[in-house]
């Protein structure tokens, strides 16, 4: 096991009355404050409510002495709680002088690696659900034949067959910009193969690839950004991990779209949840 992670919590907290400026305390001088002076005459020397500064010691998770401490004390048998260890740091409002708080403080390198494992794990989970999600969905398109794929619907893209191919395109351009290359936003509309089986053949090959991908994905590219220009011409950059959301997101609101429709086709029995596809 490797060290423990500094402490590096600091707290900004009301304003001195006699205008003396901002205070500020580290998170073991709040903890000697708390249990050397009663909360309500604290508060009152710093412009707070007692609910305010109450709820700074929660957040920070400093134990606060009991009613039964300050007769102790001055009995001279006041012992006193330890300071857990919390590497976060907190700011209270003055200006509001009731409950508002932000956390300005990045995670240390430990909890970063265990928050980009988890999210990593998230992902995996989303690509294979694509991948499984997708086998039905064009199982069910097969079965419907292919006058009712290319029958002209309500629905984005006009029909089946046009929606499942900008699905697929769509996914081509953000694999490749993930995989740090460049691709424009066109031909979003394009029907890429004219044939259902060609068609059916590549979604599986870029479903794999999407896979592959996220199985060896590193955590440093979700700190990373991506410049593009999206199919309004407009050059944008936007951080990985939204990108990859909206990748995600984007499949499951067409497919939604591509089952509608297929019902309309006559389609029945095909169930797209996610918790069934992946534990069966």
């Amino acid at each position: 096991m490797g060290a423990a992670a500094p402490l590096f919590s600091r707290v900004r907290i009301g304003r001195h009355r006699s205008g003396a400026g901002e205070l500020r305390l580290t998170r073991p001088e709040l903890f000697d404050r708390v249990w050397s002076t009663l909360i309500s005459q604290l508060a009152g020397e710093w412009g707070l409510l007692d609910q305010c500064l109450a709820k700074v010691c929660r957040r920070l998770k400093i134990p606060r002495p009991p009613c039964s401490y300050w007769a102790r004390r001055q009995a001279g048998r006041g012992g006193r709680r330890g300071l857990p260890r919390r590497s976060e740091r907190l700011i209270v409002d003055p200006r509001l002088r009731t409950r508002t708080f932000k956390h300005d403080a990045q995670p240390d390198p430990h909890t970063r690696g265990r928050m980009a494992e988890t999210l990593i794990r998230h992902l995996q989970t989303l690509a294979r659900y694509n991948r499984l999600a997708n086998n039905l969905l064009y199982e069910a398109c097969a079965k419907v034949g292919d006058e009712a794929r290319r029958a002209p619907r309500s629905a984005s893209f006009g029909a089946i067959h046009g929606a499942l191919s900008h699905v697929l395109k769509a996914d081509r351009i953000w694999m490749a910009r993930f995989e740090g290359g460049q691709a424009l936003s066109t031909g979003l509309t394009e029907v890429l193969y004219e044939d259902f089986r060609e068609l059916r053949e590549a979604r599986g090959a870029e479903d794999g690839r999407i896979e592959r991908f996220f199985v060896g994905v590193e955590e440093k590219i979700f700190e990373q950004t991506i410049r593009y220009v999206n199919n309004q011409g407009r050059t944008l950059s936007d951080p990985v991990p939204l990108l990859v959301a909206h990748f995600f997101n984007h499949q499951t609101h067409h497919r939604g779209q591509i089952h509608v429709m297929l019902r309309e086709a006559g389609a029945t029995g095909l169930i797209l949840d996610m918790h069934r596809l992946i534990r069966p």
